[in-house]
């Protein structure tokens, strides 16, 4: 922390230690190895109460402060508009923050550079209110730490959008022979048959017995004729 409070920022170009008491810290190894603190010399310097030359001029301090802060701002945004990410938010918007965290510590460089995917619920000014999915909220986020969210595409493996890609295109039409330059050659004749001819296939006998003719059935009415060998008659 103490590395933290003395070191210059690069927004203010002050350090937050020199903002608060209006002067620089002094490390402990600036400070000599004779020099001994003594009960009298603490009451000695809380009897004098001088104020620190940099507080007295902490109006002018803070005036410059306010002018580097709105310098950087206004050149955050101008890249931003160069590349095409102009601050046009809206509540509702899905939106990644930036790891800010990951820059004012050593370590962490597995972390990921933007969180997210954070909703967007209010937004007022330059200052925005964000919630998780989770459900989580997080309060008065500066919007130049935000950028709009995208859907990941699918990725897919470059072999199987080439296969793809061949199987929907248009199939190739057949090629046709090229044509024969040279004249044509006559046409073959088959040769002509020299032995006699094969004499015609028959086709074999029905080697079964014939069925018997039929005759009609017998009149089952009395008969108009009779017939010359009728017993009755002697005849």
């Amino acid at each position: 922390m103490f590395g933290l409070r003395t070191k210059k920022q690069l927004t203010t170009k002050y350090s937050p230690y020199f903002l608060m008491f209006g002067r620089e810290a002094r490390y402990p190894s600036e400070i000599p190895k004779e020099y001994k603190i003594t009960e009298d010399m603490v009451t000695k310097i809380i009897s004098n109460e001088d104020v620190c030359e940099g507080l007295q001029s902490q109006e002018v301090v803070y005036a410059e402060v306010t002018k580097n802060v709105r310098t950087t701002q206004d050149k955050i945004r101008r890249g931003k508009a160069k590349r095409g990410e102009e601050d046009s938010f809206q509540v509702g918007d899905l939106v990644l923050r930036k790891n800010v965290r990951q820059e004012q510590r050593k370590g962490g460089k597995l972390d990921a550079d933007m969180l997210g995917p954070l909703k967007i619920v209010e937004l007022e000014g330059k200052s925005a209110d964000l919630v998780s999915e989770k459900g989580k909220r997080t309060l008065k986020v500066n919007i130049d730490q935000l950028t709009h969210y995208f859907q990941p595409e699918e990725r897919v493996p470059a072999k199987l959008k080439n296969l793809s890609a061949s199987c929907k295109g248009p199939s190739a039409p057949p090629v046709s022979p090229p044509p024969c330059e040279g004249p044509s050659a006559p046409p073959v004749s088959p040769p002509p048959c020299e032995g006699p001819s094969a004499p015609p296939v028959s086709p074999p006998p029905c080697e079964g017995p014939s069925a018997p003719p039929v005759s009609p059935p017998p009149c089952e009415g009395p008969s108009l004729v009779q017939s010359c060998c009728d017993p009755e008659n002697g005849e």
